[in-house]
């Protein structure tokens, strides 16, 4: 089935962009310029092209792509592109690049990737990614991954992911992960979790659980 692309020059959807070239996969390419989407475009971003993507469209931003997601669009941010997700958007972050979270969106993060991620959004980082949490969002921290929790966010560590627990925040660790303790956070531990307090904080919650 052949993609309706809606792209436009503005958000009024009175400029119409015609002048695009469209992949065998039904992506259309966009070099250079702002632009908004619309319905269930897709769209292929390269050359710091500034996408605003709204409804159920899709996003592959290369190369300092800029995207702001909105509603239900997906995103895959490639090679340093930034992204700032809002409402029930999906991002999927590699290659160094920056996400901003907010609404109740969700986020893959790989390959050194940043995310900041706001309200109830949940972030799933991979290999070395780092994630700043905030709100209520949640993270799941994997493969030497780096989380700074704050406010009321909950983090789940594995493998060998590194923790860093402010103000009301609740973390689970399992599996050689290192926390590091601030403020009033409650705390569960499994195997060699190794946990740091420098401020001697208050721990609501710690148990201590071996994995076997």
């Amino acid at each position: 089935m052949k993609t309706k692309h809606e792209i436009y020059y503005d958000i009024e959807k009175t400029k119409p962009v015609t002048d695009y070239k469209v992949d065998g996969d039904g992506y259309a390419i966009l070099n250079t310029g702002t632009f908004y989407i619309f319905g269930e475009t897709k769209v292929d971003t390269y050359k710091k092209t500034i996408v605003f993507a709204y409804d159920d469209s899709k996003v592959f931003a290369n190369h300092d792509s800029q995207v702001v997601a909105n509603h239900d669009s997906q995103v895959v941010a490639n090679h340093d592109s930034q992204v700032r997700a809002y409402d029930n958007s999906k991002v999927r972050a590699y290659d160094d690049s920056k996400v901003f979270a907010y609404g109740n969106l969700e986020v893959d993060a790989y390959g050194y990737s940043t995310v900041k991620a706001y309200d109830n959004s949940k972030v799933w980082a991979y290999e070395r990614s780092k994630v700043f949490a905030n709100g209520n969002s949640q993270v799941q921290a994997n493969n030497h991954s780096e989380v700074d929790a704050h406010q009321n966010s909950k983090v789940y560590a594995f493998h060998n992911s590194t923790v860093k627990a402010y103000d009301n925040s609740k973390v689970w660790a399992y599996g050689n992960s290192t926390v590091w303790t601030y403020g009033n956070l409650s705390l569960h531990t499994f195997g060699n979790t190794m946990l740091m307090d420098p401020s001697n904080a208050k721990i609501i919650d710690r148990r201590v659980q071996n994995e076997n």
